[in-house]
């Protein structure tokens, strides 16, 4: 490939992981200091560009009969630059990769990764050294299917359990930001280990997927219950059930309520307030994480729930534009507002800033008129009261981008008021939005930040056993 440099990578000694020192693609030259860990002559190497399609006949679980590593990727942009990593489910780890040759990387943790011509994946730190094979299981089918009343095609991949079934399994329905379905295989082998079949696709206008980009939540629900529609014609489907993670669990009650034929429902980060409410509650946190005062961060909450009723109705009323006027002003008026930098994904993908955004209170609301979006004012509560399946849930107790306890408590009320006593809820404490320990030792960073690119991420203490046993215990005996 010819593209620039991004940077350059270092193993430090021992166990102590990797130092990476990103240049501008354009950057002609470079002058920094070394920490002093690493004044003894380590080497550095280059950072290459990260070859998503070359990258995509290396991904899927790998073995040597101790050590298992799911190799994948995460292809979109957005939140974070497209990157390959592993996930070690024994050790709950999961572990993001840098690439220094066409077949060699670097993984953060300090391990030289090399990919072998016969397909065999080398690990090695310290000396130590292991060969890994593909694993026979997961059984891996591509599949695709359409979207009803759409020419839509949608890409997918089939994960299932040795032997010929049949067998329960669950269609993963994805988050706002990632849309593609290898990221999703850090919990579709797990299904698999649990004997349930997962199937992983790309959603709608990404990927392999064809069609226009599934915008709202109706869209979104669609391309689920098409999924579902597919898997309960195979012939290795005995029932079908559904899981998903954050934005995705407004997708998974909607689809569940109005669909008895659901086996099951489960998911990580079930928001049980409407969009808007979530939304508030994420914005704010990553203001707070970035320095911003509690009470700056709080009036760019109350801005950010304004702008929500615009968008809900799609115009801008007289008296909304009013109230938010005071609002903007004192929040630029801030001196924590006028240091605060925005993460780097508020660039790329500027809708998810958590600042509001710049221009007059007219403009500003103007900017989120437009056609009305309803999904953003829909309660799940409502659809969790018509749900009678069993039910999983998990929950971080630090999750930055929902209001985690408030979530839990209405979607736990609504199950018993609707008189589905057939659920599991379960908080992890000091654990944040993928279920991930909330990292003390990644530097430079906000939490939020850090766990878009998975960095020194490692599941909370059970939250994968716990996951694998609700499954398990479903099996029929």
């Amino acid at each position: 490939m010819t593209k620039a440099k991004l940077g350059w990578v270092a193993l430090l000694p021992g166990q102590d992981g990797l130092i990476r020192i990103n240049l501008p693609a354009d950057a002609k030259q470079a002058t920094f200091d070394l920490p002093a860990r690493l004044q003894f002559g380590r080497e550095l190497h280059p950072v290459l560009p990260f070859d998503i399609e070359a990258w995509r006949s290396r991904v899927g679980e790998y073995t040597d009969g101790d050590i298992k590593l799911v190799v994948t990727m995460n292809p979109d942009s957005g939140l974070a630059e497209p990157f390959p990593f592993y996930v070690d489910l024994d050790h709950d780890a999961v572990v993001p990769l840098t690439p220094i040759a066409a077949d060699r990387l670097l993984s953060e943790q300090g391990e030289e990764i090399t990919f072998t011509a016969d397909g065999e994946l080398r690990i090695a730190i310290e000396g130590a050294e292991a060969t890994l094979r593909r694993a026979e299981v997961p059984v891996e089918e591509e599949v695709s299917f359409l979207v009803s009343g759409e020419a839509t095609v949608v890409a997918g991949t089939l994960l299932r359990p040795a032997g010929e079934g049949p067998f329960p399994a669950a269609v993963l329905v994805h988050g706002s930001s990632f849309h593609q379905r290898d990221f999703y295989r850090m919990w579709a082998h797990a299904l698999v280990r649990a004997g349930v079949a997962a199937l992983i696709f790309d959603r709608q206008g990404h990927g392999a997927s064809t069609g226009e980009v599934a915008e709202t939540l109706q869209d979104r629900a669609a391309g689920v219950e098409a999924a579902m529609n597919f898997l309960k014609e195979h012939k290795a489907v005995s029932e079908v059930g559904l899981w998903g993670i954050s934005n995705g669990m407004w997708t998974v009650p909607l689809v569940a309520a109005r669909r008895p034929d659901v086996a099951f429902v489960a998911g990580v980060s079930a928001p049980g307030v409407t969009a808007a409410e979530s939304e508030a509650h994420r914005r704010g946190t990553a203001l707070r994480q970035g320095g911003v005062s509690a009470e700056a961060a709080g009036i760019a909450e109350k801005i950010w729930r304004l702008l929500a009723e615009v968008s809900q109705t799609g115009d801008a009323s007289p008296s909304q534009v009013r109230k938010l006027e005071p609002l903007l002003k004192k929040l630029r008026a801030d001196k924590t507002v006028k240091a605060y930098t925005p993460p780097g994904y508020a660039k790329t993908s500027p809708k998810l800033s958590p600042m509001p955004p710049s221009g007059s209170a007219a403009e500003v609301a103007k900017a989120h008129a437009g056609t009305p979006d309803p999904s953003v004012g829909y309660d799940p509560a409502n659809s969790y009261r018509e749900i009678s399946c069993p039910v999983l849930l998990q929950y971080g107790t630090d999750d930055p981008n929902l209001p985690a306890a408030e979530s839990e408590k209405r979607i736990r009320d609504a199950l018993t008021d609707g008189g589905n006593e057939n659920f599991t809820i379960t908080s992890y404490p000091n654990a944040g939005h993928l279920l991930e320990r909330v990292p003390s030792e990644v530097d430079g960073m906000t939490h939020e930040e850090a766990s878009y690119g998975l960095h020194g991420l490692r599941f909370a203490s059970g939250a994968v056993s716990e996951f694998i046993s609700w499954f398990e215990a479903r099996k029929p005996s």
